[in-house]
């Protein structure tokens, strides 16, 4: 007598089949997640050392979109994200303002810190100061009342110009490196593709051991 086990065999061989194809396929979405995650943190290290921007402030505006099942794929996006020149290590000298954007010293001329001590802005139609004194002929004011925010206040006798007031330039606000532009470039691009490279098959095979484990 023969007994034959061999469509036992088959169908135990097809369903583990089945099975071990719907584990790799759950394995993919968290080692994608995985490299994504690791390979953020490497792009704000890079950024951080072609800007000198902090860390911190680089990977909030590095989004992450994770992977699912239904969608496998991990996106990394740089938002726009520029910081003022304060964030730099802004300070005021005798030619204007000196910061270390882009890791480098650099004096911005004409340029001086404002809005309390927040933010670096520059005059637009700046022109460098020349020894040539304006003249104006002037003449002796008396005292007398001057109002301000609705309360008056005397005004002792001073020399007032007799000539016309140069106007106001108009200012701008400087902005140091961008996050974006810089995600952009070649050299964190290349970073970025050799670091998603390197941890795909680490991660993808951690996972698919794990999903392993359970079958």
């Amino acid at each position: 007598m023969e007994i034959s086990f061999q469509s036992d065999i088959e169908q135990v061989a097809q369903r583990f089949a089945r099975d071990l194809r719907k584990e790799i396929d759950r394995a993919v979405p968290p080692a994608l997640n995985r490299v994504a995650t690791t390979t953020r943190k490497a792009a704000a290290q890079q950024i951080n050392k072609i800007t000198g921007m902090k860390i911190s402030s680089i990977r909030k505006k590095l989004a992450l979109k994770r992977a699912t099942r239904a969608v496998p794929i991990a996106m990394i996006t740089a938002q726009r994200y520029a910081p003022n020149l304060r964030s730099f290590g802004a300070r005021e000298v005798k030619k204007g303002v000196s910061a270390n954007a882009w890791r480098k010293r650099k004096i911005y001329r004409g340029a001086f810190i404002g809005n309390q001590d927040r933010t670096v802005f520059t005059r637009v139609d700046y022109r460098p100061p020349t020894r040539n004194r304006r003249t104006i002929g002037r003449h002796d004011r008396r005292a007398h009342q001057r109002t301000r925010a609705g309360k008056a206040f005397g005004v002792r006798a001073h020399s007032v110009g007799s000539g016309s007031l140069k106007p106001r330039a108009r200012i701008k606000a400087l902005y140091g490196p961008s996050v974006r532009k810089t995600f952009m470039q070649d050299v964190v691009n290349r970073f970025i593709v050799e670091t998603a490279k390197t941890r795909w098959p680490i991660e993808f095979e951690r996972q698919v051991q794990f999903r392993m484990s359970k079958i």
